[in-house]
């Protein structure tokens, strides 16, 4: 063992002399928490030098884990969990013991370092641990570098980060079995006699999604037993949630805040374990401002461990523990409702962030196969896929059968009505799925006006005071009428406990049923038949289920005829007497052409039995096969597809429906990704040679990294390592690169453009503004000047400054012919500009990379364009301002591997946001007293108008222009301070403007919304939208972003106009910094009528689908398209596939998928 650290004695004392020293929680000295210094006898039996003591605990470690007859290591001698085998722990699932019964934690920091930042595939290259005392100086701790498995390697990121490499590792590290086994017996020490109530408390930094992720994968993948009946804090987590003003989360921000001092040894582990203890105690002393629980830090440790719905806290779970998927109804959502569910559980926060920005499946699966394996998988799906296309037998399903064939089953009416309401073929009738849902209240419970609701069924014991008669209209026509009375249940038959016999004594309740149709009484009387059938008769009881249409003057409840059933004795029984019964629930089919409710479904369900029939003669199978719908290990699988058609049309419960909805919808998403999964693959024409091969060591990329003023974030090593390893040979990369407001994705596509020009290709950047383009290109230009001075500062000669050039709709002439010139013989390496770019005129060389920023204002045909300037095909980065909601970048960008930068640089505090009433002038007055205040200390100022001048429909909306001058006139703010910008001005008026703000010659800036994207100011720290009603959540957090860019507090003041709904909007936006979490909620707020706009010819994505909701349905739509990835990866060639899922793909009707997305990339 190497120990950077000594284990200090109190860390290793008896936990039985712990336990009754510390019933009394009065901690001493340096004993740490919870476990009080031994005995007099247990510390001179222990004396000694402390080398000798060290030597003692390693052997006392190793002992523990070995077995004294076999010598081989028995890891369930020293387990958290004693008694229990090793087999018997992968055998049996953890269930929590109950927290009521904790009381006590044993607390201990822990840290990683790693070759990386995948928890899937890197590996730990140290770990550290550190006991926490209740004083202020803990132990000095133990740590050990770790030797790497056979073939696998640092990477630079992570060297850089934190000076570990392979040789290092090589001469000094201890195997992980062995480092592990150190881990896990410091932990029993720990624990080691523990009274009942104490339990282990794991605490680290971003551990939640990172380091017990990754050490549990690793022990598992090296068959070690898991860390199990422990608890862990992350310090992270709970530094987010309690947002203290002017630092980040990340550690060496909150250590600078509360040491205010550097943290020196960063990104080893030892060292960030003694961060985090000062982080630690810092966090708790803001958690609890009126000080610790019980006065001690066992205290406020054991209260924030067990906080209800904490992000920071909880079990540690198995590796890789993943969201299940959830049984319940997938609802259009109230979007205010679930976003004032967010605001009250920090929990649901947390939880819906990891959903949202978890990795990509597919970036994943691509990640772990060679150049060669992947080529050979793709040649097989293109070679598969072209078969199915040419033989339809590959494709066929019985479902496919026309309904106009199926003249034993169906009459000729019955085919001639279906044909004309546009049901063509089997699998389309048994899609014509239910429009309405009615569930039931209590059974027994009287209508009130609450119940007058055609969705709403009531359950109730009648007695018919007025039997069931029809009779003839004088205006023409029949109609149908009767009468009850309510009674009690007993009257019916039923007993039903708890319902008292006078229930209904002193709340007489009179019914009505009425029924009326023109025509002839034929169907009136088949109703009266019926009634009289299931015992109405005068004076007869029945137990029915019914909804309300109104409620007469007289008090009398009028009944809807058409959802008023009798119950027969047996569900009458079930509905009052059986346990756990609700009240009533049906589904109700809509009207279809010249088909009423009725007859649709007993035409579907004469369909789903033919269906039935032809599965047991092996006609018919399951699209899916039985893999595929176990989603989740733990869980049941999803129902078979005959059975949830079935539920999905008769159901007997609303649970069964809903599992049979989520089925069906499973199916329908599954089936789009792997039709986008197949696009992507067929675009890749050849068999691979001749594709752009970037080297992602060249000197180029190096010298880059090394010119920069600053070190990337740990999000951005990930992301650009990702991109360099897609962009390494053949396949083309197709990528959608996105990350929050600031995170630094710019920087990561330089990168890669700069790695692209160093390996020998040309690249290009295409924005959508000449401010943005002249923004990339003027941030590309300092990046370069500053290689070219890093490489004199080197000493390296040959050094050729990469060459660029800015090409947009203003340079013309001359300059423009010469730029062109340049680009095709190959002399320009960069180029970044506008629509420019994919003028006939511009034609490059060898382009290699092409980065399009703010893809989504481009057109797939402009986008094509770019892609076509380049044989062989270039690879593609697209670029997002703010983060594209999830359940769309799956849909909508489901081709691309999505890449996602998920931290933000060190320094960066969320912006403080406040949303004001325009109605009030005392707030506004408080708002421009902060902004004075601002200005006062050279920060500058951003406020944000709709339109640059009034129209007549839009008198409200405050032009940039006249904001000024009211602003100017009214004495706010002087002239000499102000400046203004809008779209409408000239190239060189914007820039000369924009310049001076950045000096700091205009401090307050009245804009229009071209400053959305594109303007980086550090010195601003003021946000001001006016009218913030009329934008968007995904525009209004783009306009935030741009203030908040430096370690300067920044604020951010929404003015609207409007009511709660409005005021709920806002208040989303004042709760979550987190882009992810504002972009969901604005899709949900949008529907999801958007998705698919590039992609689709007429059809909304809400008709498309006939069972997903999306985005309720997001965790579906992610397993998927893990699954898609998994099926994909697993079996290559379609022609393995059911030719049922292989139609369902092949179908023309799947969302209409634009086929010509992107040219061909041969």
């Amino acid at each position: 063992m190497r120990a950077v650290g000594r284990l200090a004695l109190p860390a290793l004392t008896s936990g039985r002399a712990a336990a009754a020293a510390a019933s009394s929680h009065q901690l001493q000295g340096t004993r740490h928490l919870g476990i009080a210094a031994a005995s007099a006898e247990g510390q001179a039996a222990r004396q000694g030098p402390a080398d000798t003591l060290l030597r003692s605990v390693e052997y006392e470690l190793a002992h523990d884990c070995c077995n004294s007859q076999t010598g081989q290591l028995s890891f369930d001698q020293y387990l958290v969990e004693p008694g229990l085998s090793l087999e018997q722990q992968r055998q049996q699932p953890f269930e929590p013991p109950d927290v009521a019964a904790l009381r006590r934690p044993i607390p201990v920091i822990f840290d990683l370092e790693t070759t990386g930042v995948s928890t899937n595939s890197d590996c730990v290259t140290e770990l550290a641990a550190l006991p926490v005392s209740n004083s202020s100086g803990s132990s000095s701790g133990w740590s050990s570098l770790v030797q790497l498995p056979k073939g696998k390697q640092v990477t630079t990121g992570a060297q850089r980060a934190n000076g570990i490499h392979d040789a290092m590792l090589a001469a000094e590290g201890v195997p992980f079995t062995d480092v592990y086994r150190q881990f896990l017996g410091l932990l029993q020490r720990q624990m080691e006699g523990a009274e009942p109530g104490t339990y282990l408390l794991l605490i680290g930094h971003n551990i939640r999604r990172f380091d017990l992720n990754l050490l549990q994968r690793q022990a598992q993948e090296t068959h070690l037993p898991l860390l199990r009946h422990a608890r862990f804090l992350d310090t992270y987590r709970l530094a987010e949630h309690l947002r203290i003003p002017g630092t980040g989360n990340a550690l060496g921000d909150l250590h600078r805040l509360f040491t205010g001092a550097p943290h020196d040894g960063a990104h080893r582990a030892l060292a960030d374990c003694r961060a985090n203890e000062v982080v630690l105690r810092g966090l708790l002393a803001h958690m609890f401002p009126g000080g610790l629980p019980d006065g001690s830090l066992e205290g406020a440790l054991h209260a924030a461990a067990m906080h209800v719905d904490a992000a920071w806290a909880g079990w540690v779970q198995p590796p890789g523990a993943k969201l299940k998927v959830q049984r319940k109804a997938a609802r259009q959502l109230d979007v205010t409702a679930k976003l004032s569910e967010y605001s009250k559980s920090d929990d649901e926060v947390a939880t819906l962030t990891d959903e949202l920005t978890a990795g990509d499946p597919l970036a994943d699966s691509d990640r772990f196969i060679s150049p060669q394996a992947r080529q050979e998988q793709v040649v097989a799906l293109q070679a598969g896929w072209a078969a199915v296309q040419a033989d339809a037998a590959l494709r066929a399903s019985f479902l496919d059968t026309p309904i106009a064939s199926l003249k034993k089953q169906f009459k000729p009416k019955e085919r001639k009505d279906l044909e004309e309401a546009g049901v063509a073929t089997l699998g389309q009738l048994l899609e014509c799925f239910p429009s309405r849902m009615l569930s039931g209240t209590t059974p027994g419970m009287l209508p009130d006006d609450g119940t007058l609701d055609d969705r709403t069924l009531l359950t109730l014991a009648l007695r018919v005071t007025s039997p069931p008669t029809v009779r003839q209209a004088k205006s023409g026509g029949y109609f149908l009428t009767a009468e009850f009375s309510v009674v009690h249940p007993s009257e019916a038959g039923l007993h039903v406990p708890g319902l008292p016999l006078d229930a209904y004594q002193d709340q007489p309740c009179k019914l009505k049923l009425y029924d009326f149709r023109h025509g002839y009484p034929f169907m009136l009387n088949r109703l009266k038949a019926d009634l009289d059938e299931a015992g109405c008769v005068k004076g007869g009881t029945a137990v029915a289920s019914f909804a309300l249409k109104s409620r007469e003057a007289s008090g009398t409840w009028m009944i809807d005829p058409k959802r008023f059933n009798v119950l027969p004795a047996e569900a009458a029984a079930a509905a009052f007497c059986g346990e756990g019964q609700g009240g009533p629930f049906m589904v109700e089919h809509p009207s279809k052409g010249g088909i009423t409710p009725e007859r649709l479904k007993n035409l579907v369900l004469k369909g789903l039995t033919l269906a039935e029939e032809a599965e047991a003669e092996g006609v018919l199978q399951d699209p899916l096969p039985p893999e595929l719908l176990q989603l989740d290990e733990e869980g049941p699988p999803l129902p078979s597809l005959l059975p949830a058609l079935r539920a999905m049309h008769d159901p007997a419960s609303e649970e069964e429906r809903e599992a049979a909805r989520q089925r069906l919808a499973f199916q329908e998403l599954l089936a789009l990704q792997l039709k986008l999964l197949v696009q992507r693959n067929m675009a890749w024409a050849g068999a691979g040679a001749g594709g752009v091969a970037v080297d992602s060591s060249n000197r180029m990329l190096a010298l880059a990294r090394a010119s920069l003023p600053f070190e990337l974030t740990g999000g951005q090593e990930a992301a650009l390592e990702d991109l360099l390893a897609q962009m390494a040979g053949w396949p083309p990369m197709q990528c959608l690169l996105q990350g929050d407001v600031g995170c630094g994705k710019t920087v990561v596509a330089l990168l890669a453009l700069l790695a692209a020009a160093g390996s020998g290709y040309q690249g290009a950047l295409m924005a959508p503004t000449e401010i943005l383009a002249d923004q990339h290109f003027r941030s590309l230009q300092r990046l370069v000047q500053d290689m070219t001075r890093e490489a004199g500062r080197r000493g390296e000669t040959g050094f050729r400054q990469p060459r660029i050039t800015l090409v947009t709709g203003s340079v013309t002439g001359k300059a423009r012919r010469q730029i062109n010139e340049q680009l095709e013989n190959g002399e320009i390496d960069i180029a970044v500009g506008t629509h420019a770019l994919i003028s006939d005129s511009t034609q490059f060389k060898q382009l290699g990379l092409a980065v399009v920023d703010e893809q989504h204002k481009f057109g797939v045909e402009q986008r094509g364009r770019l892609l076509a300037k380049a044989s062989p095909a270039p690879h593609v980065l697209h670029m997002t301002a703010t983060p594209i909601p999830r359940t769309q970048a799956l849909i909508d960008h489901g081709d691309m591997s999505l890449v996602l930068i998920q931290e933000l640089p060190a320094g960066r505090s969320p912006v403080v946001t406040r949303a004001l009433r325009d109605d009030r002038p005392e707030e506004r007055e408080q708002m421009y007293a902060h902004i004075r205040e601002e200005m006062a200390k050279g920060h500058g100022i951003y406020i944000v108008c709709p339109f640059v001048e009034q129209s007549d429909k839009m008198e409200e909306v405050k032009a940039a222009t006249q904001e000024l001058e009211r602003l100017i006139e009214e004495g706010v703010f002087d002239r000499a301070d102000c400046g203004l910008l809008h779209g409408q001005m000239a190239p060189v008026d914007k820039d000369a403007v924009l310049a001076r703000f950045k000096a700091g010659h205009i401090k307050l800036l009245v804009s229009t919304t071209v400053v959305e994207v594109g303007v980086d100011v550090p010195q601003a720290t003021v946000m001001v939208v006016e009218h913030a009603q009329r934008f968007g959540f995904a525009q209004l957090h783009q306009l935030r972003g741009r203030v908040g860019r430096s370690d300067r507090q920044s604020y951010c003041y929404l003015v609207y106009d409007g009511g709660d709904g409005v005021r709920q909007k806002m208040k989303v936006l004042e709760r979550h910094s987190n882009g992810f979490v504002v972009a969901e909620c604005d899709l949900e707020l949008r529907g999801s009528g958007e998705l698919l706009g590039t992609r689709q010819s007429g059809h909304g994505l809400r008709t498309s689908f006939k069972a997903a909701a999306i985005p309720g349905d997001r965790v579906l739509l992610d397993e998927a398209r893990r699954a898609a990835s998994r099926l994909l990866a697993e079996q290559p060639d379609p022609r393995q596939w059911r030719p049922e899922l292989v139609g369902l793909v092949a179908s023309e009707a799947l969302l209409e998928l634009d086929t010509v997305t992107l040219p061909s990339l041969g």
